[in-house]
């Protein structure tokens, strides 16, 4: 199935705490599931650098909290408030410039409240402190993605998504992920699973 293109975007905010690449909040699907190794595989075909730093992951909050497990009862009380959703993985989309780019995959609720998604990240956000609603009228959109692979520039990464087939996955979103890594190489690993609802 060839896939859509769509524009670029990135989320922007106004972290009020520290924040590290070393850590991620983020959504990761049932591990070792079809879903899971669908992504894994065009990763591998398209060569991802990343493979091995990060599982196939959808970031809420990344940056994330540099004491992350200080920041889990807060997160813990923001997941309650969100009931699970499911997602489908279809369309793809490029970010970059002449020096780098990324393709990635959308992922779209299916079914229920079609705005999960969104709901669940921004309830993160200010429930932890990291966007004020005057930070939030200044900041680009949540832009929601899977990464598949990173290119040398913005047009190689929609030349390979243009060539791009992936048979769409649907799987149930019924928790986040909190991710620590050791250092900036190091091998992103879920230290904690936060139920939703």
């Amino acid at each position: 199935m060839l896939l859509k293109r769509l524009w670029p975007g990135m989320m922007a905010a106004a972290p009020l705490q520290p924040l590290t690449h070393t850590t991620s909040l983020c959504i990761v699907p049932p591990d070792d599931s079809p879903e899971w190794r669908a992504v894994q595989a065009t990763r591998l075909e398209m060569r991802d650098a990343g493979i091995y730093r990060w599982p196939p992951h959808c970031n809420l909050i990344y940056p994330f909290a540099a004491k992350p497990r200080l920041a889990a009862r807060d997160v813990r009380r923001a997941c309650a408030a969100i009931e699970p959703f499911r997602l489908r993985l279809t369309a793809y989309g490029t970010f970059g410039g002449a020096k780098r780019g990324v393709l990635w995959l959308r992922p779209d609720v299916v079914g229920g409240d079609t705005d999960a998604l969104a709901t669940l990240q921004s309830t993160l956000c200010e429930t932890l402190g990291y966007e004020t609603p005057a930070a939030r009228k200044r900041s680009l959109p949540f832009v929601p993605h899977f990464t598949l692979a990173h290119f040398d520039s913005l047009a190689a990464a929609a030349a390979a998504g243009d060539a791009l087939t992936f048979e769409p996955v649907e799987f149930d979103v019924d928790a986040v992920h909190l991710l620590e890594r050791e250092g900036h190489q190091g091998q992103f690993e879920i230290v904690e699973k936060v139920p939703l609802g």
